[in-house]
């Protein structure tokens, strides 16, 4: 192969790489430091270019078959039902059971002593002994009683004792709106007995059973939201009684 003067391949100056005018309108720089915006440029492209390729191959062609922000999105719905799941299901933290029934001196249905030997009907008409209810918040409430205020209040604060509340009256109490059927049991006793025990009369009675089914504390109007809720606390540490 032969070049002619300028250096340039072919003897009519043109070959594989040069265009037919001689390649005039490439300009070469003195100066190769004169190319550097324009190798900075370049590199920015490719730079560009590398991060479209790997955003394409993870958000449009996953190994899964799916986009990775629905993949993502899956995931966090998982584990926030799970989440809620486990608050949700868990049950609720109440005091302890299963202490036997004491044997108090004092007669059952006076403070201090057991419960009468009666049995109370659920929502299901299934019965169960009242004694075996403990420890309990129990409300006793008269026929057509007024008194959602008071059951509002025992219901708080057998929560704040980890307890629920029962009501229980001669005939099926009505449920006050607003309380959490987790916090209230609604019972019948359908024999008359308990009620005139603890001398229910136009107001509700509250009794306070200690786990070994002592009723630790009559109650026959309301006392303070803090008194209440001490009282309650009380039952959960409550030891055998003598």
């Amino acid at each position: 192969m032969s070049f002619d003067k300028d250096g340039r391949p072919g003897p009519d100056g043109s070959a594989a790489g040069w265009d037919a005018g001689g390649g005039e309108h490439l300009a070469v720089p003195d100066d190769i430091r004169e190319l550097d915006a324009d190798v900075r440029a370049y590199h920015r492209e490719v730079r560009a270019a590398d991060r479209r390729r790997v955003l394409r191959r993870v958000f449009v062609h996953s190994r899964f078959g799916i986009t990775l922000p629905v993949l993502l999105a899956g995931l966090f719905l998982a584990a926030l039902y799970s989440v809620v799941m486990l608050v949700v299901a868990s049950p609720r933290p109440t005091a302890p059971h299963g202490a036997p029934l004491a044997n108090p001196k004092v007669a059952a249905g006076r403070p201090g002593g057991l419960l009468p030997k009666v049995r109370v009907s659920d929502s299901n008409g299934a019965f169960s002994d009242i004694r075996s209810i403990r420890p309990a918040v129990l409300i006793l409430t008269p026929a057509n009683c007024n008194c959602a205020g008071e059951i509002r209040s025992a219901a708080t604060a057998a929560e704040h004792g980890r307890l629920h509340l029962t009501v229980v009256g001669t005939s099926t109490p009505a449920r006050p709106s607003g309380i959490a059927d987790s916090l209230i049991s609604i019972r019948t006793e359908p024999t008359g007995l308990l009620l005139p025990a603890y001398h229910v009369g136009a107001k509700p009675v509250i009794l306070l059973v200690r786990p070994d089914g002592v009723v630790s504390k009559v109650l026959t109007s309301m006392p303070s939201s803090n008194a209440l809720d001490s009282d309650v606390r009380a039952l959960a540490t409550a030891g055998p009684s003598r």
